[in-house]
């Protein structure tokens, strides 16, 4: 919808039933938003002076750009969201730290992230995850749409897949039957 959301986290995702729908998606907390491609600089419900850079966000979910104070685009909502998948498969942040400094360090650091579960994922699965979380805005999803297509996409080969044999649907398993 053109939004940049910029404070993507696991508080702000709520799911629902909507219309009879079972684990209906909803995004909360526009505070911070902004409208993409929108030059003066406002956010959707804040007002501020755009001169005075603040950290905004979220530092555990927030991409390196956001960090650094950069313009953002949709790619850095996807880093949000690829770190919020990774914590759904592994019940564990992908950003860790004691303090605000050591999360931040993290985000803008030219190392990639250490994600020490990755490998437990199918390599379809870890392709997305690694993608959506490079610390290279021009290596990323550049929209959650593209992020998506390639999901389902990943998603369709996983069931076929899981007809053929008996891997783990998600993870990189085989369980004798």
């Amino acid at each position: 919808h053109g939004i940049i959301h910029r404070d993507l986290k696991p508080q702000n995702i709520m799911l629902t039933e909507l219309g009879g729908e079972q684990d209906f998606v909803k995004v909360l907390d526009f505070g911070i938003a902004r409208f993409r491609n929108k030059d003066d600089g406002k956010d959707l419900t804040n007002t501020g002076n755009p001169e005075e850079r603040e950290l905004i966000g979220t530092p555990r979910y927030m991409s390196p750009e956001q960090v650094r104070g950069e313009d953002l685009t949709g790619a850095s909502d996807v880093y949000s969201l690829g770190l919020m998948c990774y914590e759904m498969l592994t019940g564990q942040p992908a950003v860790q730290g004691n303090s605000m400094m050591a999360l931040i360090t993290q985000q803008v650091s030219q190392d990639p992230l250490n994600l020490p579960f990755v490998h437990n994922f199918h390599p379809l699965i870890q392709q997305i995850i690694l993608k959506a979380t490079h610390k290279n805005l021009n290596m990323r999803y550049r929209t959650v749409d593209l992020l998506a297509v390639e999901l389902e996409q990943a998603l369709m080969e996983l069931k076929r897949e899981r007809s053929s044999n008996s891997t783990d649907f998600l993870m990189n398993h085989q369980y004798d039957q």
